[in-house]
């Protein structure tokens, strides 16, 4: 629940960005700043998992979230012209971008050391299958849904704030600035009563290491 959430999330505002960053900012391409962002979002990975490890990769999580919902909430102050105030938030979000992708994986694994430790059977490869077609859903629905919740209330992508009703405008702000805001909101509130601690993580691990050492020594 808590990746379709934040996927759906993601989705629901990467849907309408180029609108956004065309009619709102008013930037053509930003083509060259996307290079920056996953840039940044590659360096950042040692620093996210480092940070799972210290307090705990939900809290890790947490952080992350937080962080690209703050970035989200300025966006929403952002006018035709801000290209320097939009381009560091864009940097920042990309920061969290490795979190984003690497922690809730982190975390997909240490729920499955819970299945093997109750089931005593190793189905990584079924809960990665689940966590995949779980990606391929909320992508869809976001994107789907994004686009024709701009599109009814008036947004014209093809013609742009000319072509566009006020609400329509309004509305590409709301969806591409509030959206990540609300579903990160319904996710932290998931996150926040996550019970693998390190400390339960530690423990399911020796108990898992333990039945393998039983195991192996009977054979």
């Amino acid at each position: 629940m808590i990746a379709l959430l934040v996927i759906f999330g993601e989705s629901f505002r990467n849907a309408v960005s180029l609108f956004f960053i065309r009619d709102i900012v008013g930037i053509p391409t930003i083509g060259a700043a996307y290079f920056f962002y996953f840039i940044a979002g590659l360096a950042a990975i040692p620093f996210w998992l480092w940070l799972g490890n210290a307090i705990g990769k939900h809290k890790a999580f947490l952080c992350t979230l937080i962080t690209v919902a703050i970035v989200s909430g300025g966006n929403f102050f952002l006018s035709n012209g801000d290209y320097l105030p939009f381009f560091l938030m864009f940097i920042v979000k990309g920061f969290c971008f490795g979190g984003l992708q690497f922690l809730p994986v982190a975390m997909l694994a240490d729920v499955i050391d819970v299945d093997t430790a109750r089931s005593g059977a190793n189905r990584a490869g079924t809960y990665f299958a689940i966590l995949g077609l779980t990606e391929k859903l909320a992508i869809a629905l976001g994107t789907g849904i994004s686009l024709n919740v701009v599109g009814l209330l008036g947004f014209d992508p093809s013609g742009g704030i000319a072509a566009s009703t006020e609400m329509g405008v309004l509305s590409l702000r709301i969806v591409y600035c509030g959206g990540p805001i609300l579903f990160y909101g319904l996710a932290l509130k998931l996150i926040w009563s996550y019970p693998l601690t390190p400390a339960r993580q530690a423990r399911l691990r020796q108990r898992i290491e333990r039945r393998n050492q039983r195991l192996a020594a009977k054979s």
